[in-house]
């Protein structure tokens, strides 16, 4: 199955919601900056995010956003091939094929 690059960020109106929704994100993704993270996803795992991040967030006062930077290397010799860019610190994704889920 293929996976993917996907980096959230999200903007939570209320304190107690951001709670809920940043466990729920921190426990799928690494956090990039304080409301950004960046996870690989199969279909089926960001499924399962959304789901559980629809029964929290508030459809009119919050967003939450998902952008996909691409697939995931299915070779451990393939570059990496994301257009990202940075100033300051440099950042890279961590390599999750070393966990298990």
């Amino acid at each position: 199955m293929s996976r993917r690059h996907l980096l959230i960020a999200y903007d939570i109106a209320d304190e107690r919601r951001v709670k809920k929704v940043q466990k729920a994100v921190a426990d799928a993704c690494d956090r990039v900056q304080y409301s950004v993270y960046h996870g690989q996803f199969s279909r089926k795992d960001l499924v399962i995010l959304k789901e559980r991040l629809h029964k929290v967030v508030h459809k009119t006062e919050d967003q939450i956003l998902f952008l996909d930077l691409g697939p995931v290397a299915e070779d451990d010799d393939e570059p990496m091939a994301l257009a990202v860019s940075w100033l300051g610190r440099p950042w890279e994704p961590r390599n999750l094929d070393l966990l298990i889920f």
